[in-house]
């Protein structure tokens, strides 16, 4: 039996022991070899593996070597024992999906360890965004636990902006932030969000193909994150938060559909978390909902059926999304569907960038394509009926989003095309995953093994680095206190990662993550800038303020100095706070301000105009703004003896409304993009945002309704059980 075994495990049995030889040879000899490579004594090749190597000391790199050696060591180790067990475990059915899934939890835990320090769970993520979505995430949470609606007014960027941020992950905060504070909570959430991917796909795929070999297989080869470490490391939190709550929405559509209608409360209680998380996302998963409906319509010819309830989750869905829908239409004329500054599109235009971007997508490096080529090709080669079928409605998924993805260029398409890209390693896992499992020719096996190895080198880094952290916005920059003073409104030059500008002139490149939200609430002043920092906030006001040393996604010249000089007064901005050598250069040049000083990261200038006041009369008078929350704030009006019209440093928005002391409406009008109404006596005029807690508490109708129905539904079959 021992024998049959040892021969039948052959060659993982000799994978094993190389493994053991080679972990040997590493305790041996590693240190010593890296220590050659560390001083350029070795190979050519291998000396460049260690790039500059006065930047880090030898025992950097011994460290890291060691960390990185035992933890591929434990991933193929845990691969080897599903590949020697997964076959006999696999008949326990009880057993392999509790074992399983903590074999899933603990290879994402390593893999997450890999970038996450778990050392420094307690620490702030500055890599790219992860300073600008915590904020926001953080600053939503609050706003929700503490006014019962996270749709507010943030008074303290761009003359003010509304807290409708479009990517936020402030419902899945709320609970992990309760226990363990913000920052803990914040990388706890990510990590666990994380790990719940593989294991929401491995019962995606069980629902779907009803195989649990290969919903181990694909949910296992998942663990590797495919294409998540890229977006974990620009710090798309949202995006990351959004994939399997997505995954999570499929699963309970297709349960949905298969007569279980006692499942609504997850479904809507996760694709109604996705909307508020990730707007496109959630869009890009009805778009699969619609594609589920019309592929189960015509195979199982259960249209009107299948129509009636996804008519009626689309209404309950759409319920659920009053409260962003509303503040969508309100907000719409400051949204922008465009990346950067894209050009009018003619119809010509519009095709050429259609061909141009499919032609782009044509090429052996898109491994999604070669997925779907190889399954183009062997699936006619599939004579079992259930197994050719199952390949087909898979493949026929995979073009269509093969051609969509290939539009992906297209002006106002973009934000939404762009993130089929997070789905579409994913799904090629899954076509060779079925390749593999099905009855399909060998050769047909030897090809997904090789396009599912291009996979993993492609989306899969064969280096670790954990994501960049800082204790306290000191370390970011511990001088730029000494130049910024409470009370200043200062011009904080914003960073783009890609190019800002309008037709591809140069622009400054910069390395600085976009930390504006966390300098701002340490500093407590008032920035001339986007929380969010990107030339491309999706928010027309970007025009507001400076990036990468561009104003109006063109370079400041003098071309432009007078415009740009106009806004600062205009606004009352009376420091300016800049990195680049572009805007270094203007302001050096510039007779409205003199230097101030430098930090360790930015150069200051102090204006040497007149600060014009936040509160403006037409004629005589003097106010002032006081107790600003983020759904009111009070003007003081003193010495006003006439009708005088008042305006306000602060952007109107159609949410504001206005009383007097005495309970009057004051009409409100838009002047300039700032606030403006008509005033005759001294006194306080109240100010306030709409909260809409009826919106919200309507929002939450079909989630009570879905879940009474739920239990309801359970007992009634329960009793009929019982009865039978």
């Amino acid at each position: 039996m021992i024998s049959r075994w040892l021969k039948k495990n052959k060659a993982a049995i000799i994978i094993l022991l190389c493994l053991t030889a080679g972990w040997i040879l590493y305790v041996l000899f590693g240190h010593e070899f890296i220590k050659e490579m560390y001083e350029e004594r070795s190979f050519t090749v291998l000396n460049r593996i260690i790039s500059r190597p006065t930047t880090h000391s030898l025992a950097y790199y011994l460290d890291k070597a060691d960390i990185t050696f035992l933890r591929l060591n434990v991933l193929a180790v845990i691969g080897l024992f599903f590949a020697l067990f997964g076959r006999s475990l696999y008949f326990r059915k009880t057993r392999i999906k509790k074992w399983f899934l903590l074999l899933l939890i603990f290879f994402s835990l390593i893999q997450t360890s890999l970038f996450i320090n778990f050392k420094q769970i307690d620490a702030l993520l500055v890599n790219d965004d992860h300073p600008k979505y915590y904020s926001m995430t953080v600053e939503n949470a609050h706003l929700l636990m503490e006014h019962a609606t996270p749709f507010g007014f943030n008074h303290n960027f761009q003359g003010g902006i509304p807290t409708f941020y479009l990517r936020s992950c402030f419902w899945q905060l709320i609970p992990f932030s309760f226990f363990l504070g913000d920052r803990v909570g914040y990388q706890v959430m990510l990590i666990f969000f994380i790990v719940l991917l593989p294991i929401s796909l491995f019962f995606l795929t069980l629902e779907l193909t009803k195989r649990e070999d290969i919903a181990q297989f694909f949910s296992l080869v998942s663990t590797f994150q495919l294409g998540l470490w890229h977006y974990l490391g620009f710090g798309m939190t949202p995006a990351i938060v959004a994939l399997p709550l997505s995954f999570l929405s499929l699963l309970f559509f297709l349960k949905y559909l298969c007569r279980k209608n006692y499942l609504l409360f997850p479904l809507l209680l996760f694709s109604g978390v996705l909307a508020y998380t990730h707007l496109a996302i959630f869009a890009l998963t009805w778009m699969f909902f619609v594609m589920i409906f019309a592929y189960r319509s015509i195979t199982q010819k259960k249209f009107f059926a299948n129509f009636k309830k996804l008519i009626c989750l689309g209404l309950l869905d759409l319920i659920i999304c009053l409260p962003i829908n509303y503040n969508l239409l309100h907000y719409a004329s400051f949204l922008r569907t465009d990346w950067i500054y894209f050009e009018e599109q003619t119809l010509g235009r519009y095709i050429l960038s259609i061909f141009l971007n499919f032609k782009a997508s044509i090429n052996p490096k898109n491994v999604f394509l070669l997925s779907v080529l190889s399954l183009l090709i062997f699936y006619r080669l599939t004579f079992n009926p259930k197994e050719r079928s199952m390949l087909r409605s898979t493949l026929i998924f995979s073009v269509i989003l093969l051609v969509l993805q290939s539009l992906g260029r297209i002006p106002h398409l973009e934000i939404f095309i762009l993130r089929i890209g997070m789905f579409t390693p994913y799904i090629a896992v899954f076509n060779m995953s079925l390749l593999l499992l099905l009855r399909t020719p060998k050769i047909a096996k030897i090809c997904a093994i090789f396009i599912l190895l291009l996979i993993v080198f492609k989306h899969y880094p064969l280096t670790h680095r954990y994501l960049r952290t800082v204790n306290s916005t000191a370390q970011i920059d511990n001088e730029i206190n000494i130049f910024v003073s409470p009370g200043d409104f200062l011009l904080f030059e914003n960073c783009a990662h890609i190019n800002p500008t309008k037709s591809g002139e140069s622009y400054d490149k910069c390395e600085y993550s976009h930390w504006t939200g966390l300098i701002q609430k340490e500093l407590n002043v008032k920035f001339f800038s986007h929380i969010g920092e990107d030339a491309h906030p999706y928010n027309n006001l970007r025009h507001m303020y400076i990036t990468n040393g561009l104003y109006r996604g063109e370079p400041l010249s003098q071309d432009n100095e007078k415009e740009f000089m106009l806004l600062l007064q205009d606004w009352g901005v009376n420091k300016i706070c800049v990195w680049s050598p572009t805007a270094q250069r203007f302001f050096d040049d510039n007779n409205c301000f003199e230097f101030l000083g430098q930090s360790k990261k930015y150069i200051y200038y102090r204006a040497i105009y007149e600060i014009l006041p936040e509160v403006r009369l037409s004629k005589r008078g003097v106010g002032r703004i006081s107790d600003e929350t983020p759904f009111s704030f009070t003007v003081h009006l003193e010495n006003i003896s006439e009708n005088q019209t008042v305006t306000i440093n602060k952007n109107y928005f159609d949410f504001w409304s206005a009383r007097d002391e005495k309970g009057n409406r004051v009409l409100l009008r838009d002047n300039n993009q700032k606030i403006c109404f008509d005033i005759v006596n001294n006194g306080d005029v109240l100010f306030e945002y709409r909260k809409n807690i009826l919106l919200n508490l309507i929002a939450l109708v079909p989630l009570i309704l879905a879940l009474i129905s739920d239990i309801l539904t359970k007992i009634l079959h329960k009793c009929t059980f019982l009865k039978c």
